[in-house]
């Protein structure tokens, strides 16, 4: 199947970088994928889903509007999908709406680290994909660059989603097209 259509959504020429560029755990023929997030998760999901299908990966998605990384955590979903799918990658996409509260930064970093043990305690590689940038203003909050980072400084591998993805009417969710090219993007870079 021709991907274009998939990296049309993103304008930028750039593919995201992660803080080891010389390894992250690629997929193979023999991967399973688990996605797990928020509202952006959820954009992707079904552009995930097709690009999975089409590789023969099994494929698996548990998204939660404006969930937070407190909430995923503790998540029993989570823990029971791991051990019944045992996904080999569990891409995560988390921090939104954690980035516009005044949640201690030692709480959001706990957080991911719990995360990040469950999944690696599962024998799975976990791959936070950052946020696409974030408008400085959302809801009448602020946006806390430290939680951005330190989501970006804790997890073991890490997507940067410094990408021009077109924005809906909110200015803050992707465009279906910007969804789609998103997370071809993300596709090509584990690939």
């Amino acid at each position: 199947m021709d991907r274009g259509w998939l990296l049309g959504g993103v304008l930028a020429g750039t593919l995201g970088t992660s803080r080891t560029v010389s390894y992250r755990p690629k997929l193979t023929p023999e991967s399973s994928v688990l996605l797990i997030g928020d509202s952006f998760a959820n954009g992707m999901r079904p552009h995930f889903q097709a690009i999975a299908s089409e590789a023969g990966l099994p494929f698996l998605a548990g998204t939660v509007i404006n969930s937070t990384l407190d909430q995923w955590a503790s998540s029993n979903w989570l823990r029971d999908k791991l051990d019944a799918f045992a996904p080999s990658h569990v891409l995560i996409v988390l921090g939104a709406k954690d980035a516009y509260t005044d949640r201690p930064v030692a709480l959001v970093e706990s957080d991911v680290e719990v995360l990040v043990d469950i999944i690696q305690g599962a024998a799975a590689h976990p791959i936070w994909i950052g946020t696409p940038p974030l408008p400085d203003l959302y809801s009448a909050q602020p946006l806390n660059l430290e939680v951005t980072q330190t989501i970006r400084d804790v997890a073991p591998y890490y997507f940067d989603s410094s990408l021009d993805i077109p924005r809906g009417p909110d200015l803050f969710h992707p465009t279906a097209a910007g969804y789609a090219g998103w997370a071809g993007t993300v596709w090509q870079w584990l690939s």
